[in-house]
């Protein structure tokens, strides 16, 4: 039976699209999945399609996300290194299995961190959305600093969070790449949780 694409309407729908209640064209199914079309963690198109996209822009991108680290010890900035490890860890475990977040979600809430951090901060209204929790977790990264003798200023904090935005901020000239850095950084957080299990068995 020839089933025209529920999207298109012009080529033929060869995949069953479980959000759109019909059958899809590979190239509607390629161009909207997990963006415009809220696709089930258990679909297979997406499950291979986000596998092999997370693989591909670790080998394109891990050299330049280790140099900024490099950069900074180099410069024996290690505390810098630090905290972007840190903030870059607490952004993978809160999207790494929010399949429609965009890199522009992450950009909002690194600019509302950059606000926050500084000295002229105009308060904003907030319903703990998930910039309220990665601010919480700084505050906390950062006064546990304290305690063991090491502080922040407000430009060292805003430096990374900028560091971290210029990264994002480079996946855009790739087409199709609206999830290019939390792509890379799920493939590469994975790969790095992968070699320290093979490490401890």
């Amino acid at each position: 039976m020839n089933k025209k694409c529920i999207k298109c309407g012009k080529k033929r729908g060869t995949r069953k699209c479980k959000p759109l209640g019909g059958y899809i064209c590979a190239q509607c199914c390629g161009e909207n999945r997990g963006i415009i079309i809220n696709c089930p963690s258990d679909c297979p198109y997406f499950q291979n399609h986000e596998k092999y996209q997370e693989e591909k822009l670790v080998i394109e991108n891990e050299k330049g996300y280790l140099e900024r680290y490099a950069n900074y010890i180099n410069e024996d900035k290690k505390k810098l290194a630090e905290f972007m490890n840190f903030i870059e860890f607490q952004i993978y475990q809160y999207y790494k299995n929010k399949i429609n977040i965009t890199d522009e979600d992450i950009l909002v809430s690194l600019n509302f961190l950059r606000r926050k951090a500084s000295p002229i901060f105009i308060p904003e209204m907030s319903k703990l959305s998930m910039e309220e929790y990665l601010w919480n977790d700084v505050k906390e990264f950062l006064k546990e600093k304290r305690g063991e003798g090491e502080t922040f200023s407000s430009e060292e904090i805003i430096e990374v969070i900028e560091n971290i935005i210029k990264f994002i901020s480079s996946f855009k000239d790739k087409k199709g790449n609206k999830r290019g850095y939390i792509r890379f950084l799920n493939g590469y957080m994975r790969k790095t949780e992968r070699k320290i299990s093979k490490k401890q068995s």
